[in-house]
């Protein structure tokens, strides 16, 4: 009973998590996608459940030849079409409809001949392919539950290989387009860096089904051997399925870091720690919000918030007042060989932007003006008075500044790219780290303070 139960495992964790997406998370762009893709999850791994358990009844073991015949091939195309709208690509392909036909094919002919066989030679049939594989099966010949076999097993699993091929191809593109790099992965797990949501659900999603696919090469061997084998099997698999349902619930989020993830249970806290759970909930909300919700804070919280993030804007930061090239040129050298190399350092920002590139570094700009790290270090140290990456930062958010004052329709992940940051949190926690507020709250500060200035 025990080991059943086991077994079964998988299919009850995502059953569950199906009816939990439905109920608390429909309203998430990705949400009829990921309702789709659950659904025939389950389908498949009531099969795969059954195919393990050798007590299972032997119809239900028939029923679910027949489930894995619609459910299987849809796997990969709702996986892809799942991420493509994680991705925010919202436009589809009329190529995407033609997933349909697969299952829909293997299905109707596993019915007919099915039904041709009847009911009680398919069960036969199956127990004895259980027990000795396809060899047994091969005894069948020209009978038509040999016919059903062809179809349900034979065919099933080509089409299954080519979709296999398939997933792989579009793995490979995906990570070379979307230049996702392991060490985003080892950067959120060890680092608590931020992440996008879909690299971590294509990594969620490539795992389980790779582990998918060694445990239907091997449980049956495996299991005949080592009963009990299959328990670690299903314990996997159930902890790959909760991974990836419970990061669905990120669908609207572009990026999330590991201290993000007790955010989905939005009031999971205490009385000691309420404070703490809230104000990062509001900082978190507030960086996702619209235009129309910071307004709404500004009406309802009246003149005084107002009053005081003008105030705290002149003593954090004079916002729309400095430009990338005023703080380049006004650091002050201490000698005239720093002067020298600061006008080269001066000239490489102003003309090539190097700022603006990503993964920019230290050793990177040291050899733009043939020099070394410890010396550049030790001008940006002495001539700006902080670190080389703070002085990077610095940079990109004054010229964030001036983009986002001449491109006010951007989303912030637009603005986070063409201002040299990896990921929007990364840019919104720096501006903020900067300015002392958000990248909204600070044009809707700029705003009204011209407003009153009118005034």
């Amino acid at each position: 009973m025990i080991r059943t139960l086991c077994i079964f495992l998988p299919l009850f964790t995502c059953v569950l998590w199906l009816i939990a997406h439905r109920l608390f998370c429909r309203r998430i762009d990705t949400a009829p996608q990921l309702f789709s893709l659950l659904l025939f999850e389950s389908l498949f791994l009531f099969y795969d459940c059954c195919y393990a358990d050798v007590l299972a009844p032997k119809h239900l073991q028939a029923i679910s030849v027949l489930m894995a015949q619609a459910a299987t091939p849809c796997l990969v195309p709702l996986c892809i079409i799942y991420l493509r709208k994680l991705r925010g690509i919202r436009t589809s392909h009329p190529l995407h409809l033609l997933w349909a036909v697969l299952p829909a094919a293997l299905l109707t002919s596993a019915i007919i001949f099915y039904i041709l066989a009847g009911p009680d030679n398919i069960e036969h049939a199956l127990q004895a392919y259980y027990s000795g594989g396809l060899k047994a099966i091969d005894a069948l010949s020209g009978d038509v539950t040999y016919l059903f076999f062809l179809s349900a097993f034979y065919v099933y699993r080509i089409v299954v290989y080519v979709l296999v091929v398939l997933f792989v191809f579009y793995l490979v593109f995906y990570y070379r387009k979307c230049s996702f790099k392991a060490a985003d992965l080892h950067n959120f797990f060890f680092k608590s860096g931020d992440v996008p949501v879909c690299q971590l659900q294509f990594f969620n999603l490539s795992l389980l089904y790779a582990f998918m696919a060694v445990k239907a090469l091997i449980i049956k061997d495996l299991v005949n051997s080592h009963p009990w084998s299959i328990v670690f099997f299903s314990v996997a698999m159930t902890v790959l399925i909760y991974s990836f349902c419970y990061i669905a619930m990120f669908g609207a989020r572009q990026t999330i870091r590991i201290s993000d993830l007790g955010d989905a249970w939005r009031y999971n806290y205490g009385t000691d720690s309420k404070g703490e759970v809230l104000a990062r909930m509001l900082n978190s909300q507030i960086d996702e919000s619209g235009d129309e919700a910071i307004i709404l804070l500004q009406e309802r919280f009246g003149p005084a918030v107002r009053a005081q993030l003008l105030h705290e804007s002149q003593n954090t930061h004079t916002p729309g007042f400095t430009t990338v090239s005023d703080y380049l040129l006004s650091a002050v050298p201490e000698s005239r060989e720093e002067e020298k190399l600061l006008s080269s350092l001066q000239r490489l920002m102003l003309e090539k932007k190097v700022f603006l590139q990503p993964r920019i570094a230290l050793g990177d700009v040291a050899r733009m003006l043939d020099s070394n790290t410890s010396y550049v270090s030790h001008l940006v140290n002495t001539a700006y008075k902080t670190g080389f990456p703070e002085f990077i930062n610095t940079l990109r958010i004054e010229y964030a500044e001036e983009y986002i004052l001449n491109h006010r329709e951007s989303k912030q992940q637009d603005i986070a790219a063409n201002c040299g940051f990896l990921s929007a949190s990364t840019f919104n926690n720096t501006f903020k780290k900067i300015t002392g507020m958000t990248p909204k709250i600070w044009l809707a500060s700029i705003d009204r303070e011209k407003d009153f200035g009118n005034k």
